[in-house]
């Protein structure tokens, strides 16, 4: 079993330039809502085309914004350094979930995405059950399979019982440290390729997180996580596209139960006024200030601006 220390946990987030405004969401939501005394480091990994340009539009557009004791636990990194001047194409941003593991030090990472922000009080602590990091747990969907099967493949893992439930797929996710490094390891022993090729040769069909499952199951047997109700939600690019079941999930977040909100970019330029009404009520709960523009991240954006 993995047990959760006193020890802070770090934070990682992968962005670039059309996340930028939703990249300062979470750092205002992290710096005003999360307990960030127990975080360690706050790696901020830049993958954009211009990642100087990039580190400094956050220093001039976050940092003002936040705490002193915030400020000096962000980290900028660079995307390249993590790979390792490889390259796995688009899904360079899956690789580097695991390869950053070799930049941090704490037993325990909390991956989030730049669309993802905390919408109330939180302590890192919500994130584990029983001192294990939480998870969830559900059966496995048909369109999901062909991506579990070629990750499972990867470590000689495809069973017909290993295709019956599924982890997530999404942030916020709790990582083991160690086992993310282990993981990558074996990746590499098995083809004698650095991580960022191997994951380039498997194509489209294997993804970080069944990778990262793949390698307990296939190695001790089981999942070292407490399964639990998800702490988050998220409105994806398309997913919910139902007008209600959008005004129910921004409603159940501000319920209060949940703590992670996320608003994928590619759904701003499609959300009608009285949704951008429903997620600016949402952000002024706990979030924003009266003075704050919603606006300015509801803004769609390709480039800084």
């Amino acid at each position: 079993m993995f047990h959760a220390t006193q020890t802070p946990v770090d934070l990682v987030c992968v962005t670039y330039e059309g996340d930028a405004r939703l990249m300062i969401l979470q750092m205002l939501s992290v710096d005003r809502l999360l307990d960030h005394a127990h975080v360690g480091r706050y790696v901020v990994v830049l993958n954009g085309a211009d990642n100087h340009t990039l580190a400094e539009y956050f220093r001039a557009h976050a940092f003002p914004r936040l705490s002193g004791a915030l400020r000096d636990k962000i980290e900028f990194v660079d995307g390249k350094a993590v790979l390792g001047g490889a390259s796995a194409g688009w899904r360079d941003q899956q690789a580097i979930k695991l390869l950053i593991a070799n930049h941090l030090t704490n037993d325990f990472y909390l991956l989030l995405d730049a669309k993802n922000h905390f919408i109330r009080p939180t302590l890192v602590s919500e994130f584990f059950l029983g001192g294990s990091p939480k998870t969830w747990l559900k059966p496995m969907p048909e369109n999901w399979v062909q991506y579990m099967r070629h990750s499972l493949r990867q470590f000689r893992a495809l069973t017909e019982d290993n295709l019956k439930v599924m982890p997530p797929t999404v942030t916020p996710y709790v990582m083991i440290r160690r086992e993310a490094l282990a993981a990558v390891q074996r990746i590499e022993a098995a083809s004698g390729k650095v991580f960022t090729e191997a994951f380039a040769d498997m194509g489209d069909k294997a993804t970080e997180f069944f990778l990262y499952y793949a390698h307990f199951i296939s190695g001790r047997g089981s999942f070292p996580y407490a399964d639990a109700a998800p702490l988050g939600t998220t409105l994806y690019t398309v997913f919910p596209s139902d007008p209600e079941m959008v005004h129910e999930l921004i409603g159940d977040a501000a319920a209060g139960g949940l703590a992670v909100f996320g608003l994928h970019r590619k759904r701003l330029p499609q959300l009608t006024e009285p949704q951008k009404a429903d997620i600016e009520g949402l952000w002024r709960n706990h979030l924003l200030v009266a003075w704050e523009d919603a606006g300015w991240f509801l803004t769609f954006q390709d480039s800084l601006s």
